[in-house]
């Protein structure tokens, strides 16, 4: 039989005061005989029988009540815990589906215009030009932002795979995808030694290939762009830095960006759909890990995220 944790409170203090009214009045009787004192010591462990069994009464009623409420509020939470749940994987199910199922129509959409705007190119007068540029333009912004859509979807739905991974080696395979821009923008890249650890190979690469993509894509046109991938390590975790001297961000914005569609630019001033960083901070959960940055205004920005060496074993 479990016995209830007010009531093993109740019979510690219970015990432990009767075992102290004994053992104390018993030691006292040792060294003294007189009568009377006798007399006296066996009243006095009569009241404190009394007292210790009415406020051990009086402890089990109050720890009952709070019991009560504690486990009210405890349930509470947990109902609350399911439902959001249960909201997040219907969300996590439709952002999935509705991803999927609008790529076709999409594709469909991009073509027929692509080839409006190839056919009868010489038909259109330059608003009309002007007009199918905004609809191809629009319609391929559109399936970048379905496709990551999907993309952050999908993680957390597959079971974690983690290997032994050289991060130089996925670094180097990113920096090789974004060689067209890195060349453009003659960005200059520095990479400190990264370690070898054991982790899931798609977590980390989608991580580095978004803060990799980010700080190529917000630097500063007045400066070349230069950008820093770096390691600590630490007693318990490792902690990857990726800093760059682009536009920076304000510090009232440090949270916000993290979340799902959150941009801080028009698509006229950078490309993108908020999306980014979302993923970032889903596989760094997805690892058991921390992601943060620290900027300024026109400084750059350097993000940071950690992973525990316990959960890398």
């Amino acid at each position: 039989m479990k016995v209830k944790p007010e009531m093993k409170i109740t019979l510690i203090y219970l015990v432990s005061g009767i075992l102290w009214i004994l053992i104390s009045d018993r030691f006292l009787l040792f060294f003294f005989n007189d009568f009377e004192l006798k007399k006296l010591t066996y009243l006095q462990s009569v009241k404190g029988f009394f007292y210790v069994a009415s406020t051990a009464l009086l402890l089990f009623l109050l720890l009952r009540r709070q019991y009560k409420i504690i486990n009210a509020k405890v349930e509470q939470l947990e109902r609350y815990t399911q439902e959001l749940e249960m909201s997040n994987k219907e969300l996590e199910q439709f952002a999935y589906v509705a991803s999927h199922d609008l790529q076709e129509p999409l594709r469909t959409i991009i073509s027929f215009i692509t080839k409006l705007e190839t056919e009868y190119k010489e038909k259109f007068d330059e608003r009309g030009k002007q007009y199918i540029g905004f609809a191809v333009s629009g319609a391929k912004r559109m399936r970048t932002l379905i496709l990551d859509l999907l993309e952050y979807s999908k993680i957390g739905k597959e079971k974690q795979k983690t290997e032994i991974q050289d991060i130089n080696q996925i670094v180097q395979e990113i920096l090789l995808l974004h060689h067209e821009v890195i060349t453009q923008k003659k960005a200059q890249i520095h990479v400190q030694k990264l370690p070898v650890i054991n982790t899931d190979s798609s977590a980390i690469f989608q991580i580095f290939h978004q803060l990799i993509g980010n700080a190529l894509k917000y630097t500063n046109e007045m400066i070349l762009p230069s950008i820093t991938i770096a390691i600590e390590e630490t007693n318990h975790d490792w902690i990857f830095s990726v800093a760059d001297n682009g536009i920076g961000i304000e510090k009232q914005y440090f949270k916000k960006i993290f979340l799902l569609f959150q941009r801080l630019h028009s698509s006229e001033e950078f490309n993108g759909n908020g999306i980014g960083l979302a993923i970032v901070k889903k596989n760094v959960d997805k690892l058991n890990g921390r992601v943060w940055v620290i900027s300024e205004k026109d400084k750059g920005a350097t993000f940071y995220f950690s992973l525990k060496k316990k959960s890398l074993q």
